[in-house]
């Protein structure tokens, strides 16, 4: 009878929805959406003029899923699977996306040190951004992750003259929160 009451005067049970508690990294997420946001908003395409960058090893083992991975025979067909090579060998590579223009792929040495993104930077990238359009490279912005080769003292130099107040990244003129400690 309660239950008819409520639902005459409007009101409809509701069960609560179980969430995550955000942690203080988390709100620094948060204002920093809040911000990309607010750019997108005022300076409409501005998500297109941030050169979005990173780095991804790969390994000659790849990875491999044998979750669904079956041989279907009549009789047991002891198939295998090789991996675990002798030699190993691993390929850094570096690129990126600005707009609808995928910068790279550019290969950099295993080992990535700050002088050698530093010289990257200052040497590749500008070969790598040719095909972009003047008025786009000029309105650039260029983001990163917070490797210790991008968070090295020269490196962020010569990205604060290159991209003066228009670089995202750790220890940036914009707050980008890591979503992981590099």
């Amino acid at each position: 009878m309660e239950d008819c009451k409520q639902k005459i005067n409007g009101l409809y049970p509701y069960h609560h929805q179980i969430i995550h508690a955000l942690n203080e990294r988390d709100y620094q997420r948060v204002d920093f959406c809040r911000w990309l946001l607010t750019q997108e908003w005022e300076n409409n395409g501005f998500v297109a003029e941030v050169l979005f960058s990173d780095e991804a090893n790969f390994t000659r083992n790849g990875m491999v899923n044998q979750h669904n991975t079956h041989t279907w025979a009549a009789e047991y067909p002891h198939a295998t699977t090789t991996r675990g090579h002798q030699e190993r060998f691993s390929i850094n590579v570096w690129a990126g996306i600005l707009g609808d223009h995928l910068i790279g792929p550019f290969m950099l040495p295993q080992r990535l040190t700050a002088n050698v993104y530093t010289r990257f930077l200052q040497d590749d990238l500008p070969i790598l951004l040719e095909d972009v359009p003047f008025r786009t490279r000029r309105q650039m912005w260029f983001m990163q992750d917070g490797a210790p080769a991008h968070f090295a003292r020269d490196t962020r130099d010569f990205i604060n003259v290159m991209y003066p107040d228009k670089w995202i990244g750790r220890v940036s003129p914009i707050a980008w929160p890591l979503d992981h400690q590099t």
